[in-house]
């Protein structure tokens, strides 16, 4: 006889907040939050098992030895650090502040290291571009790593910069100093801010922000880099075909 699946527990409603996280009332309880923390380390494990994989894969067919492999993440996770689970919706450390791991041969003459520097994502594709000596786009936001991968010294970005799924909060990095705050559609008036010192809190529990706190420069970052965002044109359309449909619905990212 087929062995019976053990059944997963039923996630409640009441257990996470109205509609898993995308209202404001949010307030899971402590047996909620387990489950998310445990089920996200599960898929961490997962996705671990497959990089795994990967690089047996590359290794077996002797591909790896001229290969470039990234490995990165698009976002973190919350787990009511700052009062809701999920991400999308927040700026916090937790959901910014993610691995980016660089494979590069050894026949490159790349020694393994750990670079502390801050980058950003946008600073991933033209990595790969500048290593295979590809023609870089004249219009790019990121700066190639290459050469924090060849020396010891590489500095951080002297300003860095996220934004919310629905664009309605931005975060600005200057060194050690972080302003999060809101951001209206229609006018760009900012508002709501938040500022946080990460040589004392990197958890960002204590918001030091007052009026007569100095956020003037991190307001000028952030005004420069909402308008630049801006400026871009964005072309919408396009047919979808049904196999990259399915892949999506699969993925969670779209609904019927």
């Amino acid at each position: 006889m087929p062995r019976k699946q053990k059944r997963r527990p039923r996630r409640r409603r009441e257990d996470f907040g109205t509609d898993f996280g995308f209202k404001v009332e949010i307030c899971p309880n402590t047996r909620a939050v387990d489950y998310l923390k445990d089920s996200y380390d599960g898929h961490l494990s997962y996705v671990d098992y497959l990089v795994g994989q990967l690089f047996g894969y590359l290794a077996q067919y002797s591909i790896l030895e001229n290969t470039i492999v990234i490995v990165a993440s698009d976002h973190g996770e919350a787990f009511m650090e700052h009062g809701r689970p999920g991400h999308g919706f927040f700026l916090y450390e937790e959901l910014l502040h993610v691995p980016l791991i660089i494979y590069v041969p050894e026949s490159m003459g790349v020694k393994p290291k750990r670079i502390d520097a801050l980058v950003e994502m946008v600073d991933v594709y033209p990595t790969p571009v500048e290593i295979f000596d590809l023609n870089m786009p004249q219009v790019l936001h990121g700066r190639s790593l290459l050469p924090g991968l060849n020396s010891v010294d590489f500095p951080s970005k002297e300003n860095s910069y996220a934004q919310t799924l629905a664009a309605d909060r931005i975060s600005v990095r200057i060194g050690d100093e972080k302003l999060i705050c809101k951001v209206d559609p229609v006018t760009r008036k900012f508002s709501d801010f938040e500022v946080y010192d990460h040589t004392k809190d990197l958890d960002e529990l204590s918001n030091l922000y007052t009026k007569e706190y100095p956020i003037e420069h991190l307001i000028e970052a952030g005004r420069e880099y909402v308008e630049r965002w801006a400026s871009i044109e964005t072309v919408v359309g396009g047919e979808v075909s049904d196999e990259l449909k399915e892949e999506i619905e699969a993925l969670g990212y779209a609904r019927n």
